[in-house]
């Protein structure tokens, strides 16, 4: 059996792996002429860690990963900790696998280099996939200046503006939430030493937050600020923005928080889009993954971890021994309800982060810190449904 897999990224790469340890032959397109790096930090909560340790990928990112101590909650301005509760001492025991911290650039490099174990497993770079078509017993795609390609399954896992997603369901102009985020990574080593971060942060504030976290074995800073811009902002991952205009949206917050903005260099601005859910996910022999399935706001920091859950599912739905197109039906049936309610956490949390109304910031910020204050461990129980998992 071949699959064709369209895309590079964590999803795409993932699958083509677990396939190609299932005994599938993959070819692998991706548009750019190589795989390079792309986007910043990425977090893997338990759930996504079980795929990767089961695809054998762990061991080859033991020395990039960082597992952050606690998750801390903060107010912006004051910089006063609403909660701090454990997540390294109780994530393996409580969820089944660690919650690791990675430079996105890392986690694929370790993907690439575990599909080299596998001789069955093709990677075409500079292949622009034009659409595809569902025959009677395989599916084909085009390929700019290239010839077509065939297979018994096609993956598109291209990522937030999918080719193969737009020929599935037509074109359609994703929203703009209101909300732009700001994105840089610095080493630690450039900051004041008297106002080193916390290691994993969510800094709270009147329509805006920001997510600190750690990369390269946690030698590396990774900022995204999240600010609500009433001008439209292009969606995007390589977008420059200017220092300048950051520092003014994070004017008087915390000084950690503005130690942090002024040892930046390489900014990044892209604003954030809601997309209708999908129907459905499958066409025959054809099925979206991770992004191009369901992109989600960062909010939950679901969507690497969400990508990998895809993956495993799948590949469990085909060795089942039912026909591909109804094993890729029922891989959308188990998946749809899941996904669903973590994309509308997304957008929740998003809110919830962005308080405005004093009262509101009180009975919310206030509950929070009560109860770290007296049942801290029903703050892990809430995050069980996610963590938990394991598909």
């Amino acid at each position: 059996m071949k699959a064709l897999v369209v895309g590079a990224g964590i999803g795409g790469l993932s699958a083509a792996l677990a396939l190609a340890k299932s005994g599938w032959a993959v070819t692998i397109f991706e548009k750019s002429t190589a795989i390079k790096e792309i986007g910043a930090g990425v977090q893997i909560s338990p759930n996504g860690m079980k795929v990767l340790n089961s695809l054998g990928v762990t061991p080859l990112i033991e020395n990039s990963l960082y597992e952050p101590e606690h998750l801390e909650v903060r107010i912006g301005g004051s910089g006063y900790k609403v909660f701090s509760v454990p997540f390294k001492e109780v994530a393996l025991k409580r969820w089944g696998a660690r919650y690791i911290q990675i430079h996105r650039n890392d986690l694929i490099q370790a993907l690439l280099t575990a599909l080299k174990n596998y001789n069955n497993v093709q990677i075409i770079t500079g292949a622009t996939v034009e659409s595809y078509l569902n025959r009677s017993n395989t599916v084909s795609i085009n390929i700019t200046n290239q010839k077509s390609e065939s297979g018994d399954l096609l993956i598109g896992a291209d990522g937030l503006n999918s080719t193969v997603r737009g020929q599935m369901h037509g074109s359609s102009s994703p929203t703009y939430t209101g909300y732009a985020a700001w994105r840089f990574t610095v080493p630690e080593k450039l900051l004041n030493q008297n106002t080193t971060p916390v290691n994993s942060c969510v800094w709270v504030g009147e329509n805006k937050h920001i997510v600190v976290t750690r990369i390269n074995s946690g030698k590396t800073i990774n900022f995204v600020g999240i600010v609500k811009k009433e001008s439209l902002i292009k969606e995007s991952w390589n977008l420059k923005g200017a220092k300048e205009a950051l520092t003014r949206d994070f004017k008087s917050w915390n000084p950690v928080v503005e130690n942090i903005i002024s040892s930046s260099d390489k900014i990044f601005l892209g604003g954030l889009y809601n997309r209708a859910p999908l129907k459905s996910w499958t066409d025959k022999k054809t099925v979206l993954l991770g992004d191009a399935a369901h992109p989600m706001l960062p909010s939950m920091a679901q969507g690497a971890s969400q990508a990998l859950e895809d993956t495993s599912t799948l590949v469990n739905c085909l060795k089942e021994g039912q026909t591909i197109e109804t094993s890729l039906e029922k891989f959308f049936l188990l998946r749809n309800s899941r996904v669903s309610k973590i994309q509308t956490r997304s957008r929740d949390n998003l809110n919830l982060f962005h308080l405005n109304k004093t009262h509101k910031k009180i009975l919310y910020y206030g509950g929070l810190w009560l109860l770290n204050q007296t049942y801290p461990e029903l703050i892990h129980r809430k995050q069980d449904w996610i963590y938990s998992y394991n598909p």
